[in-house]
């Protein structure tokens, strides 16, 4: 199973979306037009185990409810995710056996090295300086140079 569960109204989405290599091979899915199923909830918790994982701490919900506040069981984590697309963390990537939740820098990153890896378009980043201009590059891994590109260094 290859999806990425997501937001199409969450910039923070739709910048992930762009920045991960996601192929037709992964099935994108708007959590707002169509919610989560009980089934697709219970795929996510085998994965990692808990609900309170999926559970997206900064959502304005869970913010009006005072939802820190209480001592909540994993039932009510469930019930929670089933009620409303916000409590979702997201993004949510799940290929094959891998899952990764959330936007955090690491996890993005995590999750793009990973996709990269399955693809074979793992890229190494390159930097060097020629006549006091500094350039960038990316080599795939036949070893050609796939991208240069100048960019100005500043010194404040």
């Amino acid at each position: 199973m290859r999806l990425f569960y997501y937001l199409s109204s969450c910039d923070t989405c739709k910048r992930i979306a762009k920045e991960l290599p996601l192929n037709d091979s992964i099935t994108q899915v708007d959590i707002k037009k169509n919610p989560l199923t009980t089934t697709q909830i219970e795929d996510l918790y085998q994965r990692v185990g808990n609900y309170e994982q999926l559970i997206n701490k900064r959502a304005q919900l869970y913010k009006q409810r005072n939802l820190k506040d209480k001592n909540l069981q994993e039932e009510d984590y469930k019930n929670l995710l089933l009620e409303h697309y916000t409590f979702l963390k997201r993004p949510i990537v799940v290929f094959d056996d891998h899952i990764f939740i959330g936007n955090g820098a690491q996890t993005v990153a995590d999750a793009k090295a990973f996709l990269n890896e399955q693809y074979g378009t793992c890229f190494t980043r390159s930097f060097w300086c020629y006549h006091h201009l500094w350039y960038e590059s990316y080599y795939c891994k036949s070893g050609y140079a796939a991208l240069y590109r100048p960019f100005w260094v500043y010194n404040a």
